[in-house]
C-alpha cells in the first residue's frame, strides 16, 4: 500500500472542496482511498501527465475539479498536488 502524502497547496485545496462542493469532496475522499491500493488505474479518467519533471498523474473528480498528484514508486508515496479547480 502507498502511503498518502498533501502538499501545501494540496491541504488548502481539500479545504476548499470540502466547504464549496461536498459532493465532489465525497468522491475525492474515495480516490484517495483507491490511490493507496493503485495509483495508475481506477476511477476518474486516469492519464498521466506529460511535461512534469516527476512521474505526475491526474484523476478527474467532476466537470470542474481534478486530483493531481506525483507517484515515488521508490518510497512507496504518492504526493497529492492539488484537488481544486482546473476546469474553471
Amino acid at each position: 500500500m502507498y502511503i498518502i502524502r498533501f502538499s501545501e497547496e494540496a491541504q488548502r485545496d481539500v479545504v476548499l472542496l470540502r466547504k464549496n462542493a461536498p459532493l465532489a469532496f465525497k468522491k475525492f475522499l474515495k480516490l484517495v482511498g483507491e490511490l493507496e491500493e493503485h495509483p495508475r488505474t481506477g476511477t476518474g479518467q486516469v492519464e498521466r501527465l506529460r511535461h512534469f519533471k516527476n512521474e505526475t498523474w491526474s484523476r478527474r473528480i467532476n466537470r470542474e475539479h481534478r486530483l493531481v498528484y506525483e507517484i515515488h514508486d521508490d518510497q512507496i508515496l504518492v504526493l497529492v498536488i492539488s484537488s481544486f479547480g482546473h476546469y474553471e
